[in-house]
């Protein structure tokens, strides 16, 4: 490949030996960081990860080489997959050639949104039982963690679609929730491990492998469960143990199921909690965005508990949970390798080096998006979202490889956010201020203290 065509990568050295190590892993908000040096230098830069250099790459041209015309030659590196695949083994976010190719054509149906529709009840009956057992903080005026309570929410809606109603008592569920968010934490704190000096200190191995090993025996133990009783009930387990193989007549082993529940179950439970914890931040920052959303949230419902044919009516409670995952991209980076070199634009990348999707990025490049700082749902009319580059809006990822639960995710997050704000209003308590802390999702730093009061509908 001609090399000398290629234009200057633009560098962001940092410190001696070090580099930006220091100030990407130092507290403060490492996705803010490098959305600035995007914004200085430009949407294709080197950054030295110590004596490693890595190329950050914002422009929906560089995603559409790398995630569809040319995917095939960015692979997955081990050194930062090695810890989601010691949780998640060959699932899907993980798994890579002809074999995730057929998990995919498996387990792609059963997430589509028609597919949604037997799910729905039980998702809708998870949120309300949630939303009921916050009535007394609502009622006393407690002061509770915003993303506790969401996360609460979230757990019930992944055990209920996941495995069926009743599967689980409540106080498991609250165990396997702790352990889930625990699980969560680790791998967002061990992803760049590879990437830092070995003296540099990652606890919390032990609590790790205790809580997986607890998860593991959990989530067997009820795989067996549905096998013996061969249950017809609308759960994803239950479709996934029944699930063929078009082309090879071939079903799941243990292991291959094993390795897809868990990927589907931390993978949804951790974008929409986050998501929706974030909620409470832009509705406080943005009070005209949350009265908009509740009159149509009582417009369309009008008290009543939604049903599925509401879901497309609440137009714009689906624009502002996708302007939330635009604002805060709760996925910011993906990494990959090169297997052969190539060039993206004018940029010579050669073999094996390493490159950020930076998400995130793209969400925010001024060259992209209109006023990108600015939270505005209104990027998701259908008007404006008409010529849009096919790979300016990623929070699910693009091309072959896209999150095969987006569908999941777009029905799940704005029924959370209608059912929830039918009900009570949400008072971010004053004196607070929100970043993002470093992992492999953009999860707030700090708490975000909030007060539930009882609505009544105007």
């Amino acid at each position: 490949m001609d090399t000398q065509a290629s234009q200057p990568i633009p560098i962001e050295k940092g410190w001696p030996l070090l580099g930006i190590l220091p100030k990407f892993l130092g507290g403060g908000d490492p996705f803010e960081y490098l959305k600035n040096i995007m914004l200085e230098k430009g949407d294709f830069v080197q950054l030295n990860f110590g004596p490693k250099p890595v190329y950050l790459v914002s422009h929906p041209n560089y995603l559409k080489r790398i995630l569809m015309e040319n995917y095939h030659n960015y692979r997955k590196p081990d050194m930062l997959y090695n810890v989601a695949r010691e949780v998640a083994g060959n699932g899907l976010t993980t798994s890579s050639g002809e074999f995730w190719l057929r998990q995919r054509r498996m387990i792609q149906p059963f997430l589509h949104r028609k597919a949604l529709v037997d799910l729905f009840s039980e998702m809708k009956e998870a949120i309300a039982e949630r939303l009921d057992d916050m009535a007394i903080l609502a009622k006393n005026g407690t002061q509770v963690e915003l993303g506790d309570k969401i996360g609460e929410i979230i757990m019930n809606v992944t055990v209920r679609t996941m495995f069926g109603k009743g599967t689980l008592l409540a106080e498991d569920v609250t165990k396997i929730g702790l352990r889930a968010a625990r699980i969560i934490k680790y791998m967002g704190e061990t992803l760049y491990s590879s990437m830092v000096p070995k003296w540099f200190p990652i606890p919390g191995r032990g609590q790790f492998l205790d809580d997986f090993n607890a998860t593991r025996e959990t989530v067997n133990q009820i795989i067996a469960k549905c096998r013996q009783e061969k249950e017809t009930s609308a759960s994803l387990i239950q479709m996934l143990i029944n699930a063929v193989d078009e082309e090879s007549n071939e079903q799941m082993t243990e292991q291959q199921l094993f390795d897809e529940v868990i990927t589907m179950f931390v993978a949804g439970y951790e974008t929409t909690t986050i998501a929706l914890t974030w909620m409470g931040v832009v509705l406080n920052s943005y009070p005209e965005v949350l009265e908009k959303l509740q009159a149509e949230i009582d417009q369309v419902l009008g008290g009543r508990s939604p049903s599925f044919e509401d879901v497309p009516r609440l137009t714009y409670t689906r624009q502002v949970f996708m302007e939330i995952l635009r604002m805060y991209t709760i996925a910011p980076l993906l990494p990959r390798a090169l297997n052969q070199a190539d060039h993206l634009g004018s940029y010579y990348l050669p073999a094996d080096a390493l490159v950020l999707v930076f998400y995130h990025g793209v969400h925010h490049n001024p060259d992209v998006w209109n006023k990108p700082e600015v939270f505005d749902p209104e990027r998701f009319t259908p008007e404006n979202m008409t010529g849009r580059h096919a790979f300016a809006y990623v929070p699910f990822s693009a091309g072959p490889r896209k999150c095969a639960g987006d569908e999941f995710a777009l029905l799940e997050g704005p029924l959370v956010m209608a059912m929830m704000l039918q009900k009570y209003n949400i008072h971010v308590l004053p004196n607070q201020t929100f970043a993002a802390k470093i992992g492999a999702s953009m999860r707030p730093a700090k708490d975000v203290k909030v007060i539930f009061s009882n609505r009544v509908a105007a």
